[in-house]
């Protein structure tokens, strides 16, 4: 479980990672069963969509539109192609009719014998199948299984399309062709996806051109960062209620690689799908969020599942909904390492990152006491210890900090070791292992380390060199949100300074709302 340690780590964007998602233990086999992407023909066999100039929105999301249906799940059939030209036939039938169905994923998995079901495909092949095939029918009178099967050629074909299109790789182009043509059908190197938890995803572990998982572009925004909204198709309980954000604008893990969709789309007679699709009921559209610190300034975050929910200006919500404590004494453990090494319905989770096994469980262990902190809440309380060095701390104060209010913390002590230059380096994590910021520079100049989700940040005051020998202190501000996730209270800061010699001359250790965790779980 090293991986999502590592990729949070290489994280630029505001992304955030977490051991506790559906398929972040997957093994690399199981990962791979999620995706289903074969090789794609030459770009030079593709027709090209013709070059658009229209003025564009400064942001753009098919689904609150009502063209995208909800969130699908492909299990553990390598089926994400048929999923992502399912979603692009949708889109696009939207976009011509004004009507949305839901398309048969099985349909195509089953009867495209130019691709491989479960054992992967293209959507540009399925699209040209579907032309060829006479189009695809509805999800309700073919529904999903999740495995390859007989294809059912009798059953009736609900959406039709003539051809297919590439997109041009320029990202411009891409929300052009957008806001033209509605979602679009996608490949990306999908590795570490498993992991990812929320924020916009900008890591250069994914490659370019590695391109291994089909999904669907259905949006593009800016909220400091510029980004893509992506539909997946692992269900609503991975990454933000099921999709994804990724940096716009250097075609981030390969976004802009392979972008096609359907031409001509037309629909007829069609049933209505199994889960209501159609516009957006009544009401603003759903700002997906995790936390409060998601949502714009006078929102909250009403939660409609463990991992998600919409930003609302209304009363805050309970917390979101999870599985019931256990009663007190211990548990028992069915131990495992691998999910496939559980009982059908339950996953392996480990409680730690350097844990060599874990537990089956049928949920997140604590999911259910997620809850947000505010800023009428009790003060975080602060401990901290001396962790070695030439510099010795002896006092930290003050006790606590208060959310929504900028704190300065100082340390002090002694030194026995003058200290010219050197460097610093400050990690913050989650839980106490799980990493959300790490900074390094010289010593001596003030340093901010900007934490995720707009919790806030941490300022480390500037440092007179040289230090000298004798007393000695260091002071940082700490500057939170009025609402932050419990789960990201409950940190630890690891403070090193080393002199240019290589000697640490300072180590301290301080951690964050153990004591108020306690109280509000």
């Amino acid at each position: 479980m090293h991986h999502v340690e590592n990729i949070q780590l290489q994280e630029v964007g505001t992304a955030v990672y977490t051991y506790l998602g559906p398929f972040a233990d997957l093994s690399p086999e199981e990962l791979k069963q999620r995706f289903g992407l074969l090789q794609s023909p030459t770009s030079a066999q593709i027709p090209y969509a013709p070059f658009l100039n229209k003025t564009l929105a400064d942001s753009l999301d098919w689904v609150s539109r009502g063209a995208v249906n909800p969130i699908k799940n492909q299990g553990s059939c390598g089926s994400c192609w048929a999923f992502s030209t399912a979603c692009n036939l949708e889109g696009a039938g939207f976009v011509t009719t004004g009507k949305l169905v839901s398309v048969s994923e099985q349909n195509i998995v089953d009867c495209d014998k130019d691709d491989d079901g479960c054992d992967g495909g293209l959507p540009s092949s399925a699209l040209t199948w579907s032309a060829h095939n006479g189009g695809v029918a509805s999800e309700q009178a073919y529904p999903y299984r999740g495995e390859d099967g007989s294809c059912r050629r009798s059953v009736e074909k609900i959406i039709h399309n003539k051809g297919y299109q590439q997109i041009s790789k320029n990202e411009d182009q891409i929300a052009q062709a957008l806001q033209a043509y509605g979602p679009l059908s996608i490949a990306v190197d999908a590795n570490g996806f498993n992991g990812y938890h929320g924020g916009i995803l900008q890591n250069p572990s994914c490659s370019k051109t590695q391109l291994n998982h089909a999904i669907n572009i259905v949006g593009y925004g800016e909220q400091n960062i510029p980004y893509w909204k992506i539909r997946n198709s692992w269900g609503t309980d991975w990454g933000e209620a099921g999709y994804i954000r990724v940096y716009r604008g250097d075609c981030t893990c390969g976004v802009c690689s392979q972008v096609v969709t359907a031409t001509g789309v037309t629909i007829s007679g069609s049933p209505p799908s199994p889960t209501p699709p159609g516009p957006t009921p009544p009401g603003p559209p759903c700002h997906t969020c995790s936390w409060f610190s998601w949502c714009p300034a006078g929102e909250v975050c009403q939660y409609h599942s463990s991992y998600s929910g919409c930003c609302s200006s209304g009363p805050s919500p309970p917390s979101p909904p999870g599985p019931s404590p256990s009663p007190p004494g211990p548990s028992p453990c069915n131990t495992c390492e691998w999910n496939s090494d559980c009982p059908s319905g339950q996953d392996c989770y480990y409680p730690s990152d350097d844990a060599t096994s874990g537990c089956c469980s049928s949920g997140p262990p604590g999911l259910g006491m997620q809850k947000e902190v505010t800023a009428n809440a009790a003060d975080i309380k602060i401990s901290w210890k001396d962790c070695g060095g030439r510099a010795t701390i002896t006092s930290l104060v003050p006790s606590t900090v208060s959310l929504g209010v900028d704190t300065k913390i100082i340390g002090s002590g002694t030194n026995n070791v003058q200290v010219d230059s050197g460097t610093f380096r400050a990690q913050v994590k989650a839980y106490g292992w799980l990493p959300i910021a790490d900074i390094t520079g010289p010593l001596g100049p003030a340093k901010k380390i900007v934490l995720p989700l707009g919790v806030g940040s941490i300022t480390v005051d500037a440092i007179p060199l040289p230090i000298k020998v004798g007393p000695t202190s260091i002071s940082f501000g700490v500057d939170l949100s009025a609402h932050i996730p419990a789960e990201l209270i409950s940190s630890t800061a690891h403070v090193t300074a080393t002199s240019s010699p290589g000697e640490e001359v300072l180590c301290v250790d301080i951690s964050f709302g153990e004591a108020l965790l306690q109280t509000i779980v």
